[in-house]
Order: structure tokens, then C-alpha cells, then sequence
């Protein structure tokens, strides 16, 4: 999620909310592994929406808890609403990544983990202020974690900035333990949808 993508400025929230982590499954894709965990996010106010405009707003959306379908690594539907994970940015689909001197679609692969952290459970969204592209943030937990933190742990979605020293703290252990992303070589997200890309040489890598 990338709050300057839609807006020329904004405000930001940071409400933080802490659940235990724990995933059993891994999945291997590309030779890369997924594995698990738990939050604390980002809210983005669009230029023009006072906080009470938007709470009264939010007012409206009720928390909502059903069979998840997986729309990105980023997004996702639970009952029939469509949410954006709250303080996180996963790559887009067709986005392409080299890990191993292979390029592969870590969008697609990004999704798929989060398929994997929200296989077999009901998905609990509590929604929060503000939307991205007409979607509406929410924090999200499945079996009682947060599974944007959960992306930011497996190194399958990257903290917003700003976003708070928790989500920036997990990005760090999951750089460091070269999870996901951080196998090998990619673009930010936010810098992907402006156009940036791999050079030639980091592709042969």
C-alpha cells in the first residue's frame, strides 16, 4: 500500500496492534520459502477528508470476519468487502524479481503467500481510516495474527514508510534472514508503479 500513489499528500496514523504469530505450512516456490507471523500499521487520510469526515465514515464499516479470497499480496475479500492490508506494500502482479539468476514474478508469488498464511481459517477485518484507490485499509487477522505482519515476516510485502518501528523491525529480521524479497533482487513496489526497473545487469545476476 502506498498512500503517495493516490494522493499528493497526506496524513498519517500509526495505530498499532499486536497479535501472536504462528504458521505451520511452507510453501516453495521458485526455490524461495514462505514461512510466518504478526502488526502494527499505517493510516493514510486523502487530502480533502477531515478526521471527523472519515470517522464518520468508517462508522459505517463494520468489522467483518469470513472465508478469505486473496485478491494480491496486499488486498484481500472477506464477506463480500474488499480491504487493503493496513501499512503494507506487496509487489504487483507481473512485477519481475531475481532471486537464484532466475527472474520470476514475485507479485504472483507474493499472492500465493498470502494465500498460504489464510489457508483453512476464517479472516477477522477491522477496517480503519482511509482508502486506497477506492478500497478501504483495514488490519486484518487470521487464528488470531495480523497477516500483513505476517507478509512483512515471510519477506513477501515491504513495511510502508512511516510506517512505525514495529513493521520496520520485522522488515529488518526478515532482511537479515534473507526471507522472500530479500533472496535476491527486486524494486519497491511503489517504485515499480512509477516505472523504475531492474537493470540489465542486476536481471543476469
Amino acid at each position: 500500500m502506498n498512500c503517495s500513489k493516490n494522493h499528493s499528500a497526506s496524513r498519517f496514523v500509526l495505530l498499532p496492534v499486536t497479535a501472536p504469530a504462528r504458521l505451520n505450512g511452507v510453501m516453495e516456490s521458485w526455490g524461495i520459502p514462505i514461512a510466518a507471523a504478526a502488526s502494527a500499521l499505517v493510516v493514510c487520510l486523502p487530502v480533502g477528508a477531515t478526521a471527523a469526515e472519515d470517522s464518520r465514515d468508517i462508522a459505517k464499516v463494520v468489522v467483518v470476519t469470513g472465508k478469505p479470497l486473496v485478491i494480491s499480496g496486499d488486498e484481500i475479500e472477506v464477506a463480500g468487502r474488499r480491504f487493503r492490508l493496513f501499512g503494507v506494500d506487496a509487489p504487483e502482479r507481473g512485477q519481475s524479481c531475481v532471486a537464484k539468476g532466475r527472474v520470476f514474478d514475485c507479485g504472483l508469488i507474493s499472492t500465493t503467500a498470502l494465500m498460504d498464511l489464510t489457508a483453512g481459517v476464517d479472516v477477522t477485518c477491522k477496517p480503519r481510516r482511509g482508502t486506497v484507490a477506492g478500497t478501504r485499509l483495514a488490519t486484518c487477522f487470521a487464528a488470531g495474527y495480523d497477516i500483513a505482519k505476517g507478509m512483512v515476516h515471510t519477506g513477501w510485502a515491504l513495511a510502508v514508510p512511516r510506517s512505525g518501528t514495529i513493521y520496520a523491525a520485522v522488515e529488518g529480521f526478515a532482511r537479515t534472514a534473507g526471507r522472500g524479497l530479500w533472496r535476491g533482487r527486486f524494486i519497491n513496489p511503489w517504485d515499480w508503479r512509477r516505472g523504475k526497473r531492474l537493470s540489465g545487469a542486476a536481471v543476469k545476476k
